[in-house]
């Protein structure tokens, strides 16, 4: 074979293989390769993958898991018209599958994202599809929880707050013994936090401590106790305080694993209120203490984007 042939023939390979993998993976290595292209914030290279995988693996488990982070994947970059595009040619798709649990399943992880990124009516309209449409599935139990959540989220997001805690009086009654329920007080926990209501916040983490100790949801409570106070402290403009308090939570709770979790929700909470020296320091401690962590990606790019955003004059000099 000539030289030139050659050359063609390993560039041929690269294009095929080399750069994407795509044409000979099959939809197993293909989904974790999307994986990998989401995580690294390279969504047009996942959105490709996951389309090829829809197209050439048609009614399998794979192309449903494809489709449905297809969903997921245009609700994270608010192209929501697409989204919901998406979400109704996957209920088409897999309108008869052979396996209504895993299409349920499927339909409520969709929703839990589109709860986590605060679009409740569109989280509730999913949770009431598994109601509806996928009544022999065991999911069914856990979207009836879930809309009464998402419920109080949205009133809490309103301010209505007597409302809200109303509807949460009645969620701890009606659904107690739900398996769901530890996560779910916690995740309101959570939700007031987002609204700067850190009192009932730490009210509710508290709460399910006494309520419910042996979950795993009240062993993270101490550590969010503490998180929620340093929050609330920078919210009040108490940076030396805060401070301290940061130093504590490290010392205290080193070898915690929500750890560099905590520490990511501080940074972005300095990185909200304009002090981006300190949330670089924070997201820098994240990389580099805690290099196995999901988190210590997210710092790595949330580093690269206080350097290249408008907050990089305001960095010059930090070390």
């Amino acid at each position: 074979m000539s030289k030139k042939a050659t050359i063609s023939t390993l560039i041929l390979f690269f294009v095929l293989y080399g750069l994407t993998g795509i044409c000979f993976a099959d939809a197993t290595e293909l989904l974790a390769q999307a994986e990998t292209y989401k995580t690294n914030g390279d969504y047009l290279q996942a959105e490709e993958i996951y389309k090829t995988i829809v197209k050439d693996y048609p009614g399998t488990g794979d192309a449903l898991q494809a489709q449905k982070e297809l969903v997921i994947l245009y609700n994270k970059i608010e192209m929501n018209i697409y989204s919901k595009a998406a979400l109704d040619k996957l209920t088409a798709d897999f309108e008869t599958y052979s396996e209504p649990n895993d299409v349920a399943q499927a339909l409520f992880d969709i929703a839990r994202q589109y709860e986590w990124s605060a679009k409740y009516k569109e989280a509730n309209a999913v949770f009431q599809q598994i109601m509806d449409e996928q009544a022999q599935s065991w999911y069914v139990n856990r979207a009836n929880l879930a809309v009464a959540r998402t419920n109080i989220m949205s009133l809490i997001e309103s301010g209505k707050e007597q409302e809200a805690q109303t509807a949460f009086g009645q969620l701890t009654v009606e659904f107690t013994g739900h398996e769901d329920l530890p996560q779910a007080i916690y995740d309101i926990g959570k939700r007031y936090e987002w609204s700067h209501e850190y009192e009932q916040a730490n009210n509710i983490y508290l709460q399910l401590v006494q309520q419910y100790p042996e979950s795993p949801w009240a062993g993270k409570a101490p550590l969010t106790v503490v998180r929620t106070n340093i929050v609330s402290l920078i919210a009040a403009g108490k940076d030396t305080e805060a401070q301290a308090a940061i130093d504590s939570l490290v010392l205290n709770f080193s070898g915690n694993p929500d750890l560099p979790e905590a520490l990511d929700n501080i940074a972005h909470r300095y990185e909200w209120t304009g002090k981006y020296d300190k949330a670089l320091n924070l997201y820098e401690q994240i990389a580099q203490q805690y290099p196995e962590s999901t988190y210590a990606g997210t710092a790595e790019m949330e580093i690269c984007l206080l350097y290249t955003s408008d907050a990089a004059d305001e960095l010059d000099g930090v070390d």
